[in-house]
This record gives C-alpha cells, structure tokens and sequence, in this order.
C-alpha cells in the first residue's frame, strides 16, 4: 500500500531540515545515511559532484560553518519523487581563512526503502547584496 502524501512530506521536510544541520555541523554519518549511494550533482563551482566528494566537501580538515542557513524553502512532491528548493547563506571558515556566501539551491529526493534519499543536488551561487 502506498504511503500517504502528507507522511510524505512531513517525512520530506525532516529530511531536507536533517541535510541543512549535517552540513552545518559537518557530520559525515549522516549526509552517508541521507544521500544515495547513486547521488550526483553540482557544487558551488558548477563542478559534477559525487555521494564521496560531497561527504567529502563537508568534511574537509579545519572546515567550520558559523551560519548555515536556509529560508524561502518550498517542497513539491511527484509520486516518488520529493524536489526541494530554497536559498542558503553561510559564513564560516576554512582554517584561518573566512569565506561567506548565499545561494540557491535545488535537492531532488527518491522515495526509496520507506525513507527519503538524496538523489541529486545542485546550488547557484548568487552576487551578495
């Protein structure tokens, strides 16, 4: 039997809120546990991206987010398919150095094995202002 829409998507929103605060706080287990093994995407260069080097991205030696934020957050659910788009604004540190930043950015998630998974993601860097 098919689960229902709204568990659905209150399902889907604790797992993009989930995503936000392993980014946040860089913890790898969980961006494992919530991205499929088949994720691809585009990082903030516009470079393809894997499951391996997001996890790996958000784990880098000295990396420390100060703010991650998202807002302006809306969820859109096709059968098995969750598409979450929203803006991001970050500032935090890599080492010594600062780095600041916002963006938009696009998740699409697959309704597998009764959870949602990551499947694709891209961000578009946006001008500060």
């Amino acid at each position: 039997m098919p689960t229902p829409i709204p568990y659905q998507e209150a399902q889907l929103r604790q797992a993009e809120e989930r995503l936000t605060a392993a980014e946040r706080t860089c913890d790898s287990p969980a961006l494992r546990d919530l991205l499929a093994p088949d994720f691809a995407g585009h990082n903030l260069s516009g470079r393809p991206t894997t499951r391996d080097s997001f996890i790996a991205a958000f784990s880098a030696p000295g990396l420390r987010f100060e703010q991650l934020e998202i807002d302006e957050v809306t969820y859109r659910i096709e059968g098995l398919t969750g598409i979450v788009c929203g803006r991001s604004q970050w500032r935090g540190r890599m080492g010594e150095r600062e780095f600041t930043g916002n963006g938009r950015y696009l998740d699409v998630w697959c309704w597998r094995d009764n959870r949602w998974q990551l499947i694709a993601a891209a961000v578009t860097p946006q001008p500060a202002g």
